[in-house]
């Protein structure tokens, strides 16, 4: 009869303990999938974000040097946090922010300036007020600085297109 009950418990056991890793083994897959598909969201934005800078390099609007200045902001996000999925969140909303920002408000309005070419003045400002090193691109930075910087951006695009609305009107 003990023979019996000590091959009863060693068999719940065993059921037991590969029910366990089992679970275990999907949870990890699971997480293991969560990452990569927030890895897969950030070089999908990180490449959008590239293709739109290469674009603006060709259109004039920067120069090559401007371009790899500002090809630092999707490239130095996560070297100084984790990818979860909050600041996944915030990097495609701040990339976006920027893209949104220099597509519809920057390089629409025309540029004063006799060479056509010559980036606008705002976007300039933008990349000059970028962190000239990697250490500059934190969590701080893209969290608060980053913020700042898209705003005064949108600011000086909506003062220029005023100027230029009270250039026409005196004009006529």
């Amino acid at each position: 009869m003990p023979f019996f009950i000590l091959v009863a418990l060693l068999s719940v056991l065993l059921i037991l303990l590969s029910f366990y890793f089992y679970f275990e083994a999907k949870r990890k897959k699971e997480a293991q999938d969560a990452k990569k598909a927030l890895t897969v969201r950030v070089e999908k934005m990180k490449r959008r974000f590239k293709s739109e800078t290469q674009q603006w390099m060709l259109y004039g609007a920067l120069s090559k040097q401007d371009e790899s200045t500002i090809i630092r902001l999707p490239t130095y996000f996560f070297v100084f946090q984790p990818i979860t999925p909050a600041n996944v969140d915030h990097y495609e909303q701040s990339l976006g922010s920027v893209l949104l920002t220099v597509n519809e408000k920057v390089l629409l309005v025309p540029n004063n300036s006799d060479d056509a070419k010559a980036p606008s003045e705002p976007l300039y400002q933008f990349i000059q007020s970028l962190p000239s090193a990697a250490q500059g691109y934190n969590a701080s930075f893209y969290r608060n600085d980053l913020p700042v910087l898209i705003q005064k951006l949108r600011d000086a695009e909506i003062e220029q297109v005023d100027e230029l609305n009270r250039e026409d009107t005196e004009v006529a």
